[in-house]
């Protein structure tokens, strides 16, 4: 599966486990992931996904390794953070960083 197709799999993800949002990506080059900006009525997430990791891991891997860190969870406690998803499991960063 190409990368593009990837990020379109996370990003129905995202929009399921978030259906009032709207979901803007982009590249982050600096930090060689896919940037997801998670958009709600009253603040944004973010979350960033390594390239490493899309690159080894297959859709339903990278599906199942977000219900078992329940990324969603996370990701919806972190309004000021940024959450990076990476082969080492998630990790919170300062945004702007």
């Amino acid at each position: 599966m190409s990368a593009k197709d990837m990020f379109v799999v996370i990003e129905s993800y995202l929009k399921r486990k978030f259906p009032e949002a709207t979901i803007e990506q982009k590249h982050d080059f600096d930090r060689d992931a896919q940037s997801f900006k998670v958009h709600l009525s009253d603040h944004t997430l973010l979350l960033k996904v390594g390239g490493e990791f899309t690159e080894d891991n297959s859709t339903e891997e990278i599906l199942h390794l977000f219900d078992l860190w329940a990324l969603a969870e996370v990701l919806g406690k972190e309004t000021e953070l940024g959450v990076l998803a990476t082969q080492r499991g998630l990790q919170t960063f300062r945004r702007g960083t």
